[in-house]
């Protein structure tokens, strides 16, 4: 059952952290190209 869980809290971090990179990269490219 705690792996479970560790395996949830990772992907919730891992999805979190990649839609924060992702809107970081794309109003980054934006604020470039403008």
């Amino acid at each position: 059952f705690r792996k479970l869980i560790q395996i949830v809290f990772g992907l919730s971090i891992a999805f979190a952290a990649t839609s924060f990179f992702l809107t970081f990269f794309a109003f980054g490219g934006g604020a470039l190209v403008q």
